[in-house]
């Protein structure tokens, strides 16, 4: 008997399988809306892969790769070996001008052996998947100092994170929070990214802006009390509602 996870996985699937299925067979202004955007978000993210200056590579995994056509962008930059996965069979039929392997496979759970590709991509991917589990599986196919980039668009504008697996294959620095210690990327993905899609990327943006990581743990620790304090208002607001009904009557 399937579990609830294993339901939902399965109706993801059906879902973006007839997504994609419509997505090549119509001309919408909604597919043209997406290219557009994909084409201005190429350009932001080829302007941050030359400024960050990320080592020359020769094997790319992209997850999700979808129709979003970012290969090109690690193409013009001579990244040679790029594999492309996504969980949708009709994705993976989107017509490309640039040739990459492609597979159909989970993001939860990659088939690849152990420390396979320099760089993993994943963009605007992290709505219905197990974050942890994702995170997991990509610091487990990453070589030792290969770079992760996180990438994501709200609202016309870009984030794009890179973290890099250190050398010693035991913990992942975020280089633009300038972190050490692992610990801070499993709060980021196990527990923040497990709310709503779009609530936390504005604050991964104002804490890459401004260098706040380090309040992370504070934030989690705030809003984990704010958290208690409503509940207990709402008991609160429960129990006196039935003793006004019980007075009543």
């Amino acid at each position: 008997m399937k579990s609830e996870r294993e339901k939902t996985k399965t109706k993801f699937k059906e879902y973006y399988e007839v997504l994609w299925k419509r997505r090549r067979e119509q001309k919408s202004q909604l597919v043209d809306w997406l290219r557009d955007r994909g084409r201005s978000f190429q350009y932001f993210l080829d302007e941050m892969l030359r400024g960050f200056g990320l080592p020359i590579c020769r094997d790319v995994l992209i997850i999700c790769v979808g129709d979003n056509n970012d290969e090109k962008v690690f193409r013009k930059c001579n990244y040679k070996n790029i594999v492309g996965i996504d969980i949708s069979f009709q994705a993976l039929c989107v017509e490309r001008k640039d040739n990459i392997s492609k597979a159909q496979m989970d993001a939860e759970n990659l088939s690849f052996k152990n420390e396979v590709f320099d760089i993993v991509y994943v963009q605007n991917a992290l709505m219905q998947v197990d974050k942890k589990c994702v995170f997991d599986n990509i610091y487990r196919v990453l070589k030792s100092g290969g770079c992760f980039i996180l990438a994501e668009s709200l609202k016309g504008q870009y984030l794009i994170e890179f973290f890099t697996k250190s050398d010693s294959g035991q913990e992942i620095k975020h280089d633009f929070f300038n972190h050490s210690d692992e610990k801070y990327l499993s709060i980021i993905f196990s527990e923040l990214l497990r709310k709503d899609y779009f609530y936390i990327t504005p604050w991964l943006h104002l804490l890459r802006i401004f260098n706040l990581a380090k309040l992370i743990p504070w934030f989690l620790r705030i809003e984990k009390k704010v958290d208690i304090l409503l509940d207990m208002l709402l008991r609160i607001k429960i129990v006196t509602k039935v003793v006004v009904e019980i007075y009543r009557k």
